[in-house]
């Protein structure tokens, strides 16, 4: 009823909004041209609520999860996910772009602690204003990532978290990632190369550099290799390959 609540508060407020594209991660941490704004009382509120139900923040982060397969012109994206239910989940966005490009995101939300659903949210605020509002590329990426960490180091609500963002280039074949503590194993056409980075989002992790994978055999698999984590892998396929 908690959520149910929040959800329908922030829906509301939506109506008044002038886009209607605005998801309520957004409308809740007021994400808008690269910058956070104050945390509304309201806000206070719902974050305070959820850090007294955590069954209720685990509920919330897995209603944010994609489906689980979602395709667009020559290509498909599928995860497979066994999450524990004792934990915070590993959360996952994506989102398609039509110069043939693909940006997401995963998200260690039991890493940060009790702060793993608010900070979870503010990532998913930037990560979705910054795709709304420009290109998707390495540059850019590295300045959201100096957004982020500037936002989680300035708010009570937010700690350093284990991260990863990844770009899909249709047109060049390859994929760049970026580990933020979140490590990972990609393995494509049975070539596995270890994604790895000891600086977690919210510690200096814009100082790291993307690591460009090979796509040229038209499928890779990215594999969290996290010691304790759930099973949860991310496979991006070429379907005319």
């Amino acid at each position: 009823m908690v959520v149910r609540s929040a959800i329908i508060s922030v829906l509301e407020e939506s109506e008044t909004e002038t886009s209607n594209d605005t998801d309520f991660s957004q409308q809740w941490f007021k994400v808008s041209q690269g910058s956070e704004q104050p945390l509304t009382e309201e806000l206070r509120w719902h974050l305070d609520d959820l850090l007294d139900n955590p069954g209720s923040a685990r509920d919330l982060l897995m209603g944010l999860m994609p489906e689980q397969d979602s395709r667009q012109g020559d290509w498909r994206l599928s995860y497979h996910s066994l999450q524990s239910a004792d934990s915070n989940p590993v959360v996952l966005d994506y989102m398609w772009m039509m110069d043939g490009k693909m940006a997401f995101y995963m998200v260690d939300s039991a890493s940060a602690g009790e702060n793993g659903t608010a900070t979870t949210l503010m990532i998913r605020a930037f990560f979705n204003e910054y795709l709304r509002s420009q290109d998707a590329d390495e540059r850019g990426f590295i300045h959201l990532v100096h957004q982020i960490e500037h936002a989680i180091k300035k708010s009570t609500y937010a700690s350093p978290i284990r991260a990863m963002f990844g770009i899909l280039n249709a047109a060049d074949n390859q994929l760049d990632v970026l580990s933020m503590g979140l490590n990972a194993v990609v393995d494509g056409a049975g070539n596995a190369i270890i994604v790895k980075n000891d600086h977690l989002l919210g510690k200096d992790a814009a100082s790291t550099r993307f690591q460009t994978i090979d796509l040229s055999s038209g499928s890779i698999r990215v594999s969290l290799s996290e010691i304790g984590l759930t099973s949860f892998s991310l496979d991006i396929q070429r379907l005319s390959a």
